[in-house]
């Protein structure tokens, strides 16, 4: 059993560990169901976080509320913040290489759907430019990451041209 202690100060409860690497574990029967490292990340059902927040949780084909995550902004956020849910294949690393995103529109209460894909096996993060769909506030959808004001812009269509770049518009 390790040591932990509870202080208060300022009217403020704490519970920590002691030590600079330990870790702090909350569980039910007899099972770490949430971890807090000594950096500060939070692991639920994980043990080993990589970063702020790390939730491993069964998959379910039949339900899309069973594991459902809320993410939101830790301030009023201006337009071009995102707020992102990223995907990695390598466990423990922090290269993303796909995510789904939040972009603030220009009017903070709007919102912009985008998806990004890496397109690369290097060690490099994924960032804004590795945008390839957006789905507008107005229900506009994007793919590629163009800027043209069509309901649906298919970047380097063959299939349906419209203009001398080989672009089809619907």
């Amino acid at each position: 059993v390790s040591q932990s202690r509870y202080t208060v100060s300022d009217n403020t409860g704490m519970i920590s560990t002691l030590g600079s690497t330990a870790k702090l574990a909350l569980g039910t029967n007899s099972a770490a169901r949430l971890i807090v490292t000594g950096a500060g990340r939070v692991g639920i059902g994980n043990n080993t976080p990589v970063s702020a927040l790390v939730v491993a949780t069964a998959s379910d084909t039949s339900s899309l509320g069973s594991s459902g995550i809320v993410i939101e902004g830790s301030s009023t956020l201006t337009a071009g913040n995102i707020m992102a849910l990223s995907f990695t294949a390598i466990p423990g690393t922090t290269r993303a290489r796909a995510a789904v995103g939040s972009v603030v529109g220009s009017d903070w209460g709007k919102g912009n759907l985008t998806f990004y894909t890496r397109d690369t096996s290097d060690a490099t993060s994924l960032s804004t430019a590795d945008e390839r769909m957006r789905i507008t506030s107005d229900g506009d959808i994007n793919i590629t990451g163009r800027t043209d004001r069509s309901i649906l812009n298919v970047g380097n269509s063959s299939a349906i041209p419209n203009n001398s770049a080989g672009r089809g518009i619907i």
